[in-house]
């Protein structure tokens, strides 16, 4: 909802192949209370920094954000393998 409430084109056209593994892994690590916290916690920081208005510390809080949702997306992915 932030990339579209910013009207980020190039963000929605990366995402828009992934929405819908993101909401499938999303769902089923909704259910680990430890990552569910971190995730609000990462998404109130960026919220803060758009309403702070400071572009470059939302750009890194978004990649900080976008890789750890993948390094734990795959971990997942590689535990399920087992």
């Amino acid at each position: 909802r932030i990339a579209m409430n910013a009207d980020n084109q190039f963000i929605l056209n990366a995402l828009e192949p992934l929405w819908d593994r993101i909401t499938i892994s999303s769902t089923s690590n909704f259910t680990d209370e430890v990552w569910r916290t971190e995730v609000a916690d990462q998404h109130l920081r960026i919220i803060e920094a758009i309403a702070d208005g400071d572009s470059s510390l939302v750009a890194d809080l978004m990649k900080q954000h976008i890789a750890r949702a993948a390094d734990v997306y795959s971990n997942t992915k590689e535990e399920l393998k087992h």
